[in-house]
């Protein structure tokens, strides 16, 4: 007979690990009986290389402002941030030894700067709470039993039974780590679970005809990158930008890549909030004087790599930016415009490329539609005893810790209700079965 359990949570990386590290079992028995089932044989890779190994776990500010930070979801997961909030998250792991601090403009890290020391402590409490960990288990079925519960079969064989379940597989992005998008499948076939079609966000922008990459490494503390298109609402995105060999990359074309799509025109200010006026007025300036050097003027009056703003003189005039060419003296400005580098500057524009690759993405943008939960305990309407959280579910936000605060809430609000649900002295639905084989 295939073993019983009193939760199963499918999926061993962040949100699932918070969940087993807030919902205690013990209290229903002395040893707990629990079940993590993990596709991998590593659990938490992600939370591992979030913040570059760092743990940018959070971010900093009101719940208020943070809201905004998930985009049209923002609002259906308002209830959600707000009971368990940023706050909530960093007095979490600072009870459990793990302080804190802001840097980036807000990004809240563990002093340690170390994310294996997080998923330490969450598999430590997971354990605790009486949950087991089963790696390289990857589930296949899901199905509802006649007396309540469930029963979960994986790949390798293995069944089992339990009282209430927990979807924590993640979206698509990085699949090497697991997070593939299969259990999506698994859900509409078994349970018909509506899934939004997912696709990759939080990714560098791929352009046609990308100029760069003899400049590859130079970046901007403030640039503003705006998506446009025929009958499209604008999008904005204002934040560090990334020149790569290939595309654009930092915050600020990572929170636009949600928003382009391929054949979309991309445009770019480097000198942000400055206007082409301004900086026309300022080049003019630049150009008419009679010694000097111009790349090094353009650099100190606008705070510019000097690598790039020769690379911007050198396109202005047609010239690949690896033209061995350096601008020395006012002999060189023959030919330059004011009005056409200014253009170059203030509103670079790029036509999209192409969707990212699913390897390069951060976070994933559809999944489990919300309109299927109650977002008051993360249990879906129509299958009681199952629910979802963290990146499963149809929601994401910028770069910054926002995705991983969402598992923090989503998972506390699941493990507050599971734990009143699995009451021992008061069962709901008959849902706690024994835990005897």
């Amino acid at each position: 007979m295939d073993k019983k359990y009193d939760c199963i949570i499918i999926g061993g990386g962040a949100a699932g690990l918070l969940t087993a590290a807030r919902l205690d079992l013990t209290a229903f028995s002395p040893k707990g009986a629990g079940l993590i089932l993990e596709a991998t044989d590593s659990p938490g890779t992600k939370l591992r290389m979030s913040g570059a190994g760092h743990c940018n776990f959070t971010h900093d500010g009101s719940v208020k402002e943070m809201v905004a930070a998930y985009g049209e979801q923002g609002r259906a997961i308002r209830r959600v941030l707000y009971r368990y909030n940023n706050d909530a998250f960093v007095d979490f792991l600072d009870r459990h030894g793990i302080p804190s601090f802001s840097r980036d403009g807000g990004r809240v890290f563990p002093k340690s700067e170390k994310a294996q020391d997080v998923l330490n402590l969450l598999l430590d409490l997971s354990a605790e709470n009486g949950f087991a960990l089963k790696k390289g288990f990857r589930v296949s079925q899901v199905t509802r039993l006649p007396d309540a519960g469930w029963q979960v079969a994986c790949d390798n064989g293995s069944a089992f039974r339990t009282a209430a379940m927990v979807i924590a597989t993640g979206g698509k992005s990085f699949p090497a780590t697991g997070s593939n998008g299969r259990m999506w499948d698994v859900l509409s076939r078994d349970l018909d679970v509506e899934v939004i079609s997912p696709r990759p966000v939080l990714a560098p922008v791929a352009v046609r005809s990308y100029p760069y990459g003899p400049v590859a490494g130079l970046s901007f503390e403030t640039a503003e990158l705006s998506v446009t298109a025929p009958g499209k609402k604008i999008q904005r995105s204002v934040g560090d930008l990334l020149l790569t060999h290939r595309d654009f990359s930092g915050p600020a074309a990572l929170n636009i890549c949600g928003a382009a799509e391929p054949g979309d025109a991309l445009h770019i200010n480097y000198v942000y909030p400055r206007s082409r006026e301004e900086v026309t007025g300022i080049l003019s300036e630049i150009f008419s004087g009679k010694k000097g050097n111009p790349v090094s003027a353009m650099a100190s009056r606008l705070s510019l790599p000097r690598r790039f703003c020769q690379s911007i003189l050198l396109r202005s005039l047609g010239k690949s930016i690896d033209a061995d060419d350096v601008f020395r003296g006012s002999s060189n400005v023959n030919g330059l415009s004011p009005k056409k580098v200014s253009v170059l500057l203030c509103d670079d524009t790029f036509t999209v490329e192409s969707l990212p690759d699913w390897n390069k993405a951060m976070a994933t943008r559809g999944g489990i539609a919300l309109s299927q939960l109650d977002l008051r305990t993360m249990e879906f309407r129509e299958h009681p005893g199952l629910f979802a959280v963290g990146e499963a579910l149809n929601v994401d936000g910028i770069t910054g810790g926002y995705n991983l605060q969402f598992a923090f809430s989503s998972a506390s609000v699941c493990a507050e209700s599971l734990q009143k649900k699995l009451r021992a002295d008061s069962p709901v639905q008959g849902l706690r079965p024994s835990t005897e084989e």
